[in-house]
């Protein structure tokens, strides 16, 4: 039940109409999509199906979380949804912007580390950048 008490205070009053059955029913049926979701999110990771978008993955547990909470009040589950969405929106952006950064940094580790590899080194500290570099050295060393 919602209902507006007074229209100078703006006052909302909810109420939760369920008995212990129903409100148990759902918190069982909750803590089995819990077990089933996380099997379904190690899957995911495994085959890294969800990297740099695990945030999609949680707002997604969150999300069918509340459709079941919608059962005992649909009213409440309007608010928690408005107020996941106003806190989860900057943490998504968050994750996916951090995402973004470390694969910056790990494609510029890479390309380091092949432009090293690139460079052949030798004894008393001589690196040639190419086969043909090596070989002219030795023949002025003749």
């Amino acid at each position: 039940m919602i209902s507006y008490t007074d229209g100078t205070t703006g006052v909302l009053d909810f109420s939760i109409r369920a008995d212990f059955s129903q409100i148990l029913a759902v918190l069982l049926g909750l803590f089995l999509f819990g077990v089933l979701y996380n099997l379904w999110v190690e899957y995911l990771i495994n085959r890294k199906y969800v990297e740099g978008y695990m945030s999609l993955v949680v707002a997604g547990g969150v999300g069918l979380t509340l459709i079941g909470l919608a059962i005992l009040s649909w009213q409440l589950t309007v608010m928690a949804i408005l107020g996941f969405t106003a806190s989860g929106i900057p943490m998504i952006i968050g994750s996916f912007v951090r995402y973004i950064r470390m694969r910056a940094r790990d494609q510029q580790s890479l390309l380091e580390s092949v432009q090293l590899r690139s460079q052949k080194s030798y004894p008393h500290g001589l690196v040639f950048d190419k086969q043909s570099d090596l070989e002219e050295y030795v023949e002025r060393c003749r």
